[in-house]
């Protein structure tokens, strides 16, 4: 643009706010109070704006794939495996979405959404992943102030933990055929991720998703202290929409999450 380009914008800039921006004295220009406090308005917008376009990028990153997926699932299950992820498809970025309310796949920016239910999900192809089961897990600091448990009745004598699941201790406890425990004292919590912290963190015996302690017991940070197992009435699942496999991304991904459930990743 010209200098007097410029100079006419200016000037209609001043008439538009009806007051003027520079104070002109012979040959210097200089901001005025008013021009001053506009222009750090100005400048947070304009950092604003490109702010936002450079998170657009994200959007079109071509090894972008987008998982939906609770934060019990997502934190407990998917996040420890994605290293293996990288391992076999080193150009597949996972975009991990958590949700809590269903989702229109018809409509949403989701390639899979990864959960623990019934099953069901109206308008999208659905496949099982797995089966899970929970049993009893404790961390070492627990048991090195209690004392370690010889048999299933002695979990009575420890801090039992509870979330909302329908499988809860009552049911586990006549499993491994032990009647008229205290299965009602203990903290509760409303998700089973939470309850499993709880138990890492040596406050109690958490009755926990075999699938989801699995990459604990390996480090050893929990320890399974019974075999029995007492299975869920749901299951993990997986959903998605056919044609976003046009995308090598994404079917990529569904081929490691596939391998990996199947134990057929090398």
């Amino acid at each position: 643009m010209t200098q007097s380009a410029i100079s006419h914008q200016i000037r209609v800039l001043e008439e538009f706010l009806g007051q003027p921006l520079f104070s002109r004295n012979n040959r210097h220009v200089d901001l005025t109070d008013a021009g001053i406090d506009f222009l750090q308005t100005v400048a947070k917008s304009l950092g604003l704006l490109a702010d936002g376009v450079n998170r657009l990028e994200f959007y079109k990153k071509p090894g972008s794939v987008i998982i939906a997926t609770n934060s019990s699932l997502g934190s407990k299950w998917l996040i420890p495996r994605l290293p293996k992820l990288k391992d076999s498809y080193p150009d597949v970025d996972p975009w991990i979405f958590p949700y809590q309310d269903p989702i229109d796949l018809t409509h949403a920016e989701i390639d899979f959404v990864i959960w623990f239910g019934d099953g069901e999900w109206p308008g999208a192809t659905v496949e099982k992943l797995f089966d899970d089961y929970v049993t009893p897990f404790y961390s070492p600091a627990l048991v090195r102030k209690h004392g370690i448990p010889q048999t299933p009745a002695d979990l009575v004598n420890l801090p039992l933990l509870h979330d909302e699941r329908r499988e809860d201790w009552r049911a586990w406890f006549s499993a491994a055929g032990v009647e008229h425990a205290d299965t009602v004292s203990g903290v509760n919590f409303g998700d089973f991720g939470m309850s499993l912290d709880a138990a890492l963190a040596g406050q109690g015996v958490v009755l926990g998703n075999v699938s989801l302690a699995a990459p604990h017991v390996e480090k050893g940070d929990l320890v399974q202290p019974f075999s029995t197992l007492l299975p869920t009435s749901d299951a993990f699942y997986l959903a998605y929409l056919p044609q976003h496999f046009s995308r090598p991304p994404v079917e990529q991904f569904y081929k490691w999450l596939t391998a990996e459930v199947t134990g057929t990743n090398s």
